[in-house]
C-alpha cells in the first residue's frame, strides 16, 4: 500500500512538472506573418516544406505544385508562423465565396508545436477576416483538429467523406 501512495505521489509530482513545461511553451513569442508577394521567392521553399505533410494528404484532389501555383497566382495566402525567432509552421487561407456569404478558409496546416501557436494563429486569421467584413473563419481538418483549437469558437459542422469510383 505505501507504495502506491508513493507512485502516485511520483506521477503527481511528474504531472506538475509536465505541466510546468506546457506552460512554459505557451509562453513563447508567436509571430504569426503573410508573405507578401514580393517576399514569396524567399519563403516559399521553407512554407511548402512545412505544408508538404499536410497536402499529401489530400494529393488525390491537390497537390503541392497546386498550391504552389494558388500562392504564386495570389488565389491563396501564404502565412508563416514563428515561436521566438525560429520558423515552426506555414498556413496558406483563401477566401471562399458561398451563395450567402463569404468566408476566410484555412486550407492547409503544417508545421510543429501546434498545442503553442494555433489559438494564436487562429485568432489572428479571424482578426483579419473580421476587419475584412468576412463573415466567418472555415477549416477542413483531421479528426483532433478540435484538440488544437479548443480556445476559440471553431465548432464542428459536418465530416467530409469521400468514395473512390475506381
Amino acid at each position: 500500500m505505501d507504495s502506491d501512495i508513493s507512485f502516485r505521489r511520483v506521477l503527481v509530482d511528474a504531472w506538475r512538472m509536465i505541466d510546468n513545461v506546457v506552460q512554459f511553451g505557451q509562453a513563447q513569442r508567436v509571430t504569426v506573418l503573410p508573405i507578401p508577394d514580393r517576399e514569396l521567392d524567399d519563403y516559399i521553399d521553407r512554407g511548402m516544406e512545412l505544408l508538404a505533410p499536410a497536402i499529401r494528404r489530400v494529393e488525390h484532389n491537390v497537390d503541392l505544385d497546386d498550391v504552389r501555383e494558388d500562392i504564386l497566382t495570389g488565389t491563396s495566402i501564404l502565412w508563416l508562423v514563428y515561436l521566438e525567432d525560429k520558423l515552426t509552421a506555414a498556413i496558406t487561407t483563401c477566401v471562399v465565396k458561398h451563395p450567402q456569404r463569404k468566408n476566410l478558409k484555412i486550407e492547409f496546416m503544417g508545421g510543429k508545436h501546434m498545442h503553442v501557436w494555433m489559438n494564436k494563429a487562429v485568432d489572428v486569421l479571424a482578426g483579419l477576416a473580421k476587419d475584412a467584413k468576412l463573415d466567418a473563419v472555415e477549416a477542413d481538418g483531421r479528426k483532433g483538429f478540435e484538440r488544437y483549437v479548443d480556445g476559440s469558437a471553431f465548432r464542428p459542422i459536418y465530416t467530409h467523406y469521400e468514395m473512390e469510383l475506381h
